[in-house]
């Protein structure tokens, strides 16, 4: 499953150098063979008051299957473009994709002048109703007007949901007639930014609920989005007969259900190869398991329905949750670009197991942390269930074990990945050379302000850790003087001073993961002693926490010990009080020091 970047509705703005309109109406039918349909008609207009720029003499319209472009048309001023001026292309992608996204590429030119008006125009159809997209006002400097207007049958009836980051602008909804609905907001815009925020880029999202005697039409709540998705899904062909005798082979030697749905999951993400066809409606509905074994490839929705199929062969009831691999806004409302990915859903006594077997690294009933804490809609036979996703795995866990030099300020580090990082441990493992280097000296590194890893070798794997040995730069953790040693107190990476201003706001402090960290630094230091000092102990037992001590090991070994755990991904608005007085003190611990005098200093 794909998001599309799509603006629909009326947006005006006018800053000191571009007047800028979008026009858009959407025509509502729930009438005819094909069920209820949306489609859109588009109209851009921009005005440069200024000399313009190469980056202003291209527009970009893009489009999936999601939503089709046709009858692209452009001017400048009354000169209507020439054929030559349009062209058409698929953004590269890390993943293989047939179909995909395309962007349509018009190039203004010479045409494009000061003072000039570019008008763009277009038409939208969307393949299903429930695939309609919010409306996405961007965060631009200047005076902005939005106007949705929707025609529509006069049994339909149109709401609007307003998601904002900052206050809800205030909006007025005209409806002037039965079979129209008009959405009106007018408001100053200055874009403002907030670090650690995912929609710094957005104003304001709107998402039209439409509804028909009291029954969703678009699929804005999670029963009928899901209810809507278990009816394509269900119309789906399942096993052939090869089909159901590879899913009793597979698991011919498990001997509980659990052992069983390791066995599927492990082939899936083993054998079946990742190539993402968004031809047809295939951006969000699976193709059928049969066809999918059979060739070999598919995306995430078909390995998950893969492995559902092949489940309910053995009796076993697994489910398709759909979830967002990445950061989406809190709604009410439930809507087709809020999930871009699915995994499996199994529920053992009251708990639910959730397996990916898009991730080939990560084991049945471990997540990749990007997948972990997300609203997950879990569509069954008898009905939905929206949950937050959970890994058996836990924490993301790095330990790491330092025998340092004091002389070189170098040293060996014996580096174990767990919980929540053993998947991208495992990844690293399927890697070779300087690639390998790269993925585990970020992977380590991202965690310590001090320290620097490379030349990284394989030492242990096992099913729930992965060490590497590796060598260490110290040379910014150890501090040497003629007369003295000194080492930080705080190591560990976590937020800079730039998250303070946030501490007011109600929005939620985005940290990227979860990660819990323990650090040991061993130093041969004969002759040297540590001056006294307090163990450093910060935070809470269940939030975040750290921990720093010294200790002599013996009359020449000195050791010193981290504990780091930071268990939320994004601090929400509660939870803000302790997190903050968490991190000032942490930071202002970054200006201390334990040190090391020589055993014959006064």
């Amino acid at each position: 499953m794909i998001s599309l970047l799509l603006f629909c509705g009326m947006l005006q703005w006018v800053g000191a150098d571009v007047s800028l309109s979008r026009h858009i109406e959407y025509k509502v039918q729930t009438e005819g063979p094909e069920g209820p349909r949306v489609s859109a008609e588009v109209t851009l207009k921009k005005t440069l008051h200024r000399e313009p720029t190469l980056e202003d003499a291209r527009i970009f319209v893009p489009a999936s299957t999601f939503s089709d472009v046709r009858e692209l048309r452009c001017r400048v001023g009354q000169k209507i473009l020439p054929k030559g001026a349009y062209r058409t292309h698929r953004p590269e992608m890390e993943d293989v994709f047939l179909g995909g996204p395309t962007i349509h590429e018009i190039n203004t030119g010479r045409y494009l002048k000061k003072g000039a008006t570019v008008v763009t125009t277009y038409r939208q159809k969307f393949p299903e109703i429930t695939m309609l997209p919010w409306v996405t006002i961007p965060n631009e400097d200047g005076v902005a007007e939005v106007i949705l207007t929707f025609h529509h049958p006069a049994d339909v009836q149109v709401a609007f949901e307003v998601y904002a980051p900052g206050e809800v602008p205030e909006f007025t909804v005209k409806r002037p007639r039965a079979t129209q609905t008009t959405w009106i907001c007018r408001f100053p815009s200055r874009r403002v930014t907030r670090p650690y925020f995912s929609f710094n880029d957005t104003l304001a999202m709107v998402l039209p609920k439409m509804s028909r005697d009291g029954r969703p039409l678009n699929g804005f709540t999670a029963d009928s989005f899901g209810r809507w998705y278990g009816a394509q899904v269900a119309a789906l062909p399942g096993l052939d007969a090869a089909g159901k005798a590879k899913a009793v082979a597979l698991t011919a030697a498990a001997e509980t259900p659990r052992a069983k749905l390791t066995a599927l999951h492990d082939y899936v993400r083993g054998n079946i190869r990742y190539v993402a066809d968004e031809l047809g409606r295939g951006a969000i509905i699976p193709r059928p398991s049969a066809q999918v074994l059979a060739q070999g490839y598919g995306d995430c929705k078909d390995r998950a329905l893969l492995v559902r199929d092949m489940a309910a062969e053995l009796g076993l009831d697994v489910r398709l949750a759909l979830l967002s691999t990445e950061v989406q806004p809190e709604t009410k409302a439930v809507h087709a670009r809020l999930f871009n990915h699915v995994i499996c859903a199994w529920r053992e006594g009251e708990d639910w197991w959730f397996f990916d077997p898009t991730n080939e690294f990560a084991p049945f009933g471990l997540l990749d942390e990007k997948t972990v804490g997300r609203r997950t809609l879990i569509i069954g036979p008898d009905g939905v269930e929206m949950v937050r996703s959970v890994s058996r795995a836990g924490m993301p866990r790095l330990a790491v074990t330092i025998q340092a030099d004091r002389e070189t300020a170098r040293g060996t580090a014996q580096v174990t990945f767990s919980g929540g990082l053993l998947a991208q441990a495992h990844h690293a493992l399927s890697l070779t050379g300087l690639q390998r280097e790269n993925v585990l000296s970020a992977l380590v590194g991202v965690h310590f302000v001090y320290l620097s890893f490379e030349h990284f070798d394989t030492v242990t794997v096992s099913d729930d850790s992965v060490t590497f040995s590796s060598q260490v730069e110290l040379s910014r953790f150890l501090v040497n003087s003629r007369t003295r040693l000194y080492v930080p107190t705080a190591p560990m990476a976590s937020v800079t001073r730039d998250v303070f201003p946030r501490e007011a706001d109600p929005l939620p402090l985005e940290l990227g993961g979860r990660v819990e960290v323990t650090l040991d630094v061993n130093i041969e230091a004969a002759g040297f002693e540590l001056a006294p000092r307090e163990p450093t102990s910060l935070g809470v037992a269940d939030g975040a926490f750290f921990k720093a001590e010294a200790r002599n090991v013996d009359g020449v070994k000195k050791q010193f010990h981290y504990h780091y755990r930071m268990p939320f991904a994004a601090v929400h608005d509660g939870q803000k009080q302790d997190f903050f007085a968490f991190a000032k003190t942490y930071l202002q611990s970054r200006n201390q020091m334990f040190h090391l005098k020589p055993a014959d200093a006064p």
